[in-house]
């Protein structure tokens, strides 16, 4: 796996599907489950073609495609992912690596990537170019011991020049990502609703004919 990201769309009725399902409308997190919920009809017509795309596009070229999770983030918040604390309390980390699957330090790359579909507006992510195994080999020029947790702290100070990518994800578009072995992040900070994504995870080997490589 390297750390190549993804970029494409589905099909223009699956949108207009989503504009039908309005999420925009949801004042709290718990109100997206009860739409899907109290619009059955609208909501399996979006599970069908989910699905329908899923498997007509990556079946035959990829393997162990499985439904991951449907992500739900509230509204302006600059970093979407969050570790919980002593307290309770949610501390958002910023540009950090998945953990999809465990997979010993060093070994990102083995991980599957995830495949994450827009139901909600334009969502941001942010990425390093450089993969998990590229960045500890810079970091162990410098140490002669690199732990996992070390390398998010490290990164920031050795790294501080390199750029970080920003792609934009329209309601309907969908992008691949290697996501356990390559720095990201997400952000609703310019959402006035709720950021909902299905995400699937799986080993795709092609790519479709509407995607473009984003690197």
């Amino acid at each position: 796996m390297n750390t190549s990201m993804f970029y494409g769309k589905l099909s223009d009725n699956f949108i207009l599907l989503l504009d039908k399902l309005n999420l925009k409308e949801c004042e709290d997190i718990n109100d997206v489950l009860s739409f899907f919920k109290e619009n059955e009809s609208l909501s399996r017509q979006i599970n069908n073609q989910i699905t329908s795309f899923i498997e007509s596009t990556f079946f035959q070229h990829s393997y162990d495609i499985k439904f991951h999770t449907l992500a739900i983030t509230s509204p302006g918040i600059r970093s979407i992912n969050y570790i919980e604390n002593k307290n309770g309390r949610r501390e958002y980390t910023g540009l950090h690596f998945d953990r999809s699957e465990i997979q010993p330090f060093g070994s990102f790359h083995k991980s599957k990537q995830r495949i994450c579909i827009n139901l909600g507006e334009t969502r941001y992510v942010y990425f390093s170019p450089y993969s998990a195994n590229e960045i500890t080999s810079e970091l162990y020029k410098k140490y002669k011991n690199v732990v996992f947790e070390d390398v998010l702290h490290l990164y920031k100070d050795h790294f501080s020049k390199e750029p970080i990518y920003i792609m934009a994800i329209p309601k309907g578009h969908f992008y691949i990502a290697p996501s356990d072995n390559v720095l990201h992040d997400g952000s609703s900070i310019y959402h006035n609703s709720y950021d909902v994504c299905a995400v699937f995870l799986g080993n795709f080997n092609i790519f479709c004919e509407n995607g473009i490589s984003f690197l």
